[in-house]
């Protein structure tokens, strides 16, 4: 009976891996982050993960709702592996978002605390929730 009920519970808590076989992945420090990334008020998690050798971020909202990004799963123009990335860090809400060029297009208002990810000395970009789903915004190439 202790077997059936801990199958259950993975049933439920665990779905978001299955249908994706996301795996837990730290490949740069921090391994996770904490912050309100949907400007709710309440803290979500956001964590590196790979699938099929693609490496990716997963957001899991307090709400329960969990989105990845990477991994297989297309974010920005068009990138699904983040192998790339090696810093990643919090971009406080309250940080306003410059404009990296004359050219770039306007900067995005997050809802709440976003994502900056980078490979150092190269390209970075800025990854946020605008409302209906989590955004990509390259500040350098």
């Amino acid at each position: 009976m202790k077997y059936a009920a801990l199958i259950l519970m993975c049933s439920f808590s665990c779905s978001a891996f299955a249908k994706g076989d996301y795996k837990s992945h730290c490949f740069t420090q921090p391994c996770f982050i904490e912050g309100d990334f949907d400007g709710d008020g309440m803290k979500d998690r956001a964590e590196l993960v790979e699938a099929d050798h693609k490496k990716g971020i997963e957001f899991t909202l307090h709400s329960g709702k969990t989105v990845v990004v990477g991994a297989g799963n297309k974010i920005g123009k068009g990138r699904e592996d983040f192998l790339w990335m090696d810093k990643w860090e919090l971009h406080k809400k309250e940080t306003k978002i410059e404009k990296p060029n004359k050219k770039a297009a306007k900067p995005p208002t997050p809802k709440g605390d976003s994502l900056l990810v980078a490979q150092e000395w190269k390209s970075s970009a800025i990854i946020y929730w605008n409302g209906k789903k989590f955004d990509w915004y390259q500040l350098e190439n």
